[in-house]
């Protein structure tokens, strides 16, 4: 799992063999009710439902990544901490 941070952070997050992504801490990292927005055949991406409206900060580093592959908010940029998974870290 990959986090992607608004201050331009990139962590990279190993998940354990036989153990899948914790949905409790996706919601933590992007602070908020989680928006799974599909990208590649086998890749996921989270973000916050709310980031309009809770006016977080554009995240330039996710949003090169999903752009042309999702509609994005106002202002063109992705916003909030965002978590992209694969469908295995997931238990899919």
């Amino acid at each position: 799992m990959e986090i992607y941070y608004t201050d331009g952070t990139i962590e990279k997050r190993k998940i354990a063999p036989g153990k899948v992504i914790d949905m409790d801490e996706v919601h933590e990292i992007v602070g908020g009710y989680i928006q799974a927005v599909p990208l590649l055949r086998d890749k996921v991406l989270f973000c916050n439902e709310d980031a309009v409206s809770l006016e977080l900060p554009p995240n330039p580093n996710v949003t090169e990544i999903v752009a042309g592959r999702v509609l994005l908010p106002p202002g063109g940029f992705l916003l909030g901490n965002a978590v992209i998974a694969t469908i295995k870290e997931m238990g899919e």
